[in-house]
């Protein structure tokens, strides 16, 4: 009898508890809220991902938009500079044009068999001094150098248009230097010497101005001087025909002619230049 109570106590020891069915629910019930937490937990991950990302994409977006916008800008100003440019240089070219026809009109009458005649003195007088007249040719530039200080030069996809720009103003810049110094040398130094620095012509203000602002200039003088100031006589008509000095007048008349030429050729040139660049700028803008 212990025997089969000690077997039975075993088997009661042995035996598996089989599970009740609420313990069963509650094991699935924090499965799938495990599940729910982590499918949650992504999808905000997965959100908050886009999110940047979109952020980022505005960004960029935006400054895209921004930079176009700078540039579009940039070359609407480049465009007003050139166009500008056009204006002065066709001033310039006739200021030139003129500047050449006084000078070899002087030197005309100057290289003549006989002395100038006294009813035509005043009119060779007055190509003299519209001669020593000079006008210095600055071009304006200022959307250029905005878009060399900003970068934004290379930021212009264009390149044929980029290329352009740098090889024009490139070009302005020399022309500019080459046509100061002819004025320098050719006006300020070997006419002005021959004719007025050394008395033989003095540089009373006349009617034939080359510029609005010398009229105005001799205009104020004339009043200043009054009908009744004293005129010296004009050493350039006691010079003989044979006389070096007179030679020097007409060589240093000449000379100016083939500087003011020069700069008449420029300026023709460079307009050509520019009106090619505004073009190519409005078929960029117009993209």
């Amino acid at each position: 009898m212990n025997d089969s109570h000690q077997t039975a106590s075993t088997s009661e020891q042995h035996d598996p508890v089989a599970p009740s069915e609420g313990s069963t629910n509650i094991d699935s019930g924090t499965s799938f809220h495990k599940h729910s937490v982590a499918r949650r937990a992504i999808l905000e991950s997965v959100v908050i991902i886009l999110s940047i990302l979109l952020a980022f994409g505005i960004d960029a977006w935006w400054e895209e938009r921004r930079e176009a916008s700078n540039m579009r800008q940039s070359l609407e100003v480049v465009r007003r500079d050139l166009v500008e440019v056009l204006a002065q240089l066709e001033e310039f070219e006739t200021f030139s044009a003129d500047t050449a026809r006084a000078s070899l009109e002087a030197a005309r009458a100057l290289s003549g068999l006989k002395p100038v005649a006294i009813a035509e003195r005043p009119q060779v007088e007055a190509h003299i001094l519209r001669s020593t007249a000079r006008r210095t040719m600055r071009l304006p530039r200022a959307g250029y150098t905005d878009l060399l200080n900003t970068g934004n030069l290379g930021e212009i996809d264009n390149r044929a248009l980029r290329d352009t720009l740098v090889q024009f103003y490139e070009a302005a810049d020399r022309s500019q230097e080459i046509v100061e110094k002819n004025s320098g040398l050719f006006t300020d130094q070997a006419l002005k010497d021959a004719v007025i620095s050394s008395g033989l012509l003095m540089p009373l203000p006349g009617d034939n101005a080359a510029t609005a602002l010398q009229a105005r200039r001799n205009v104020i003088m004339r009043e200043l001087m009054g009908p009744d100031f004293p005129v010296r006589s004009t050493k350039l008509w006691q010079l003989p025909m044979e006389s070096t000095e007179l030679d020097r007048v007409v060589a240093a008349l000449i000379q100016n002619a083939r500087g003011a030429t020069t700069g008449q050729v420029i300026a023709h040139d460079t307009h050509t230049k520019a009106a090619k660049v505004i073009r190519q700028i409005d078929e960029h803008l117009a993209e």
